[in-house]
């Protein structure tokens, strides 16, 4: 399983969304390892350990772009309180998916792959609640983004290529 490259775009609302689509593939990934067809797939152990690269490291510093780089430049704009209390959800729930991060990494580290019920319903809620995720930040503040001036929108950027080098 290829979790995608990196977007072509500098623009610091396409390395987000990019990076929500990648999120998404990995979702993917979880869901099929978690029915009986997808741990007997010929892919499967690649697709587990892509999905766990990819939460190992990818993911993290995802949280960290959106908590450290951009929410900080939201706040400082003029933004409707339920888009300042979404900031807040959204950083809350960045614990949360960490939470739930062991349960399934275990059931991607499994040597048979993951097993019924409990691994692949680990697999399935972190599923679950990663695209639970995305669809608030994309419904609620991603659409501010763009109303950061250009020169935070750079430092963003440039933030979130460094945490990536």
């Amino acid at each position: 399983m290829k979790i995608g490259p990196a977007p072509t775009s500098e623009g610091l609302s396409d390395l987000l969304r990019a990076c929500h689509s990648r999120i998404r593939r990995v979702c993917t990934g979880l869901r099929a390892l978690a029915t009986e067809a997808g741990r007997s797939d010929p892919r499967a152990a690649a697709t587990a350990l892509a999905c766990a690269r990819y939460l190992d490291t990818a993911l993290l510093l995802h949280a960290r772009d959106e908590d450290e780089s951009v929410a900080p430049r939201l706040r400082r704009l003029k933004l409707p309180e339920s888009v300042v209390s979404a900031l807040d959800h959204s950083a809350a729930g960045h614990a949360e998916i960490v939470a739930a991060l062991g349960p399934a990494r275990a059931a991607l580290a499994s040597p048979r792959g993951p097993n019924p019920p409990a691994e692949g319903a680990a697999l399935l809620a972190l599923a679950q609640l990663l695209e639970a995720h995305l669809a608030e930040e994309e419904a609620t503040w991603l659409p501010f983004v763009d109303r950061i001036d250009p020169a935070g929108q750079a430092a963003a950027v440039a933030e979130l290529r460094g945490r990536r080098r």
